[in-house]
């Protein structure tokens, strides 16, 4: 019976290879034969990418993907595939949603110049489901970047990163959208290669639309959370190829001072009043992270200075306890307005 299925197929799919071998996933340069080998695996799959049947269209997907899995993919079978795929991708990134997010999906982690100009033209489309698809894209991007070896130059991710920034700052933004910005940035941070000056420009560029974001009074507060949680992170990392330094910790000190400040500012305009301990649960996280951070750029630059304890006073929303937050939090502070961080007092508690 199911040897009459198998003649009822189309013959290319019932012949389809199953794997790439690692000999070719790994290869380079590829031979005409490879590349041979490379089309009899793509061909009949990518027909599947836009079928209307989603979990055809997703086993797809799923097997296209495969080779990318392989930490040892070469960049020539990478840029091959990618250049086989890259028509498709395009047209479908323009179909309904679910067609379009699945090209996206492969576009991520193909890593190439070609799929990441894909993902950035879709980092502005109207629909917030495809929007999300490319940052979450880019994010995959990253990662192939820092893990793998990308069909992409350091110029190209350093570009990526800027629009990174710019998401995230987007008005326009959901707060997933925004939190998928911030998560790429992350991943960012973990570039580590010959040739690729990435991580303090993700660190600049985090700061900064970090920084901007904490002038809205209604910045989404899990963003806010992972940001501070990110710098922290980064700031307890022993890995001497890792530490934040110079200009990258004053950034992290001065983004780490404006996610105090827009908890402070939720008090002053009446956001998080006092007696309305629930309203406060969530954004105490970020006093905590924040202050933990402020404390960890003092004690890198053998500066250390007190524990203040910012966030007990915060959450527990009275008056007294918010009189002592503020009159802590401007001795937490001020010795950043000190060398070696030379930040501007102005640069902080700036309500607006």
């Amino acid at each position: 019976m199911l040897a009459c299925v198998a003649m009822l197929l189309p013959m290319s799919r019932a012949m389809a290879q199953a794997e790439l071998p690692a000999t070719i996933v790994e290869k380079s340069p590829l031979s005409t034969e490879d590349m041979q080998a490379i089309d009899k695996f793509l061909a009949p799959r990518i027909p599947d990418l836009s079928s209307t049947d989603p979990a055809v269209m997703k086993k797809s997907r799923d097997e296209l993907l495969r080779p990318f899995r392989n930490p040892r993919i070469s960049v020539a079978t990478r840029q091959y595939i990618s250049d086989k795929l890259i028509a498709e991708l395009n047209k479908n990134a323009g179909a309904k949603d679910l067609i379009a997010v699945n090209a996206l999906r492969i576009a991520g982690d193909m890593a190439t110049s070609a799929s990441s100009a894909l993902l950035e033209e879709k980092l502005k489309d109207a629909n917030d489901a495809v929007r999300y698809a490319a940052v979450s894209g880019l994010e995959r991007t990253m990662e192939a970047v820092a893990t793998r070896s990308p069909a992409i130059t350091s110029d190209r991710v350093q570009g990526l990163v800027a629009k990174l920034g710019e998401v995230i700052v987007d008005p326009k933004s959901t707060t997933d959208v925004t939190d998928a910005g911030v998560r790429a940035l992350k991943r960012a941070m973990e570039i580590i290669r010959p040739g690729f000056e990435i991580r303090p420009l993700a660190v600049r560029t985090l700061a900064s639309a970090i920084g901007k974001l904490c002038e809205r009074v209604d910045a989404p507060v899990k963003v806010l959370v992972r940001a501070g949680d990110i710098i922290r992170e980064a700031l307890t990392n022993n890995n001497p190829n890792l530490q934040l330094q110079n200009e990258s910790l004053t950034q992290a000190a001065t983004m780490s001072g404006q996610l105090l400040s827009w908890c402070a500012c939720q008090i002053k305009k009446g956001k998080m009043p006092v007696g309305q301990e629930a309203l406060r649960v969530e954004a105490a996280q970020i006093v905590k992270v924040a202050e933990s951070s402020v404390l960890l750029c003092g004690t890198r630059v053998n500066k250390p200075w007190p524990t203040q304890n910012l966030g007990t006073d915060f959450e527990k929303a009275t008056a007294l306890n918010d009189r002592a937050f503020f009159s802590n939090l401007l001795t937490l502070l001020k010795p950043l307005s000190d060398e070696p961080f030379n930040i501007k007092s102005d640069t902080f508690l700036q309500c607006k």
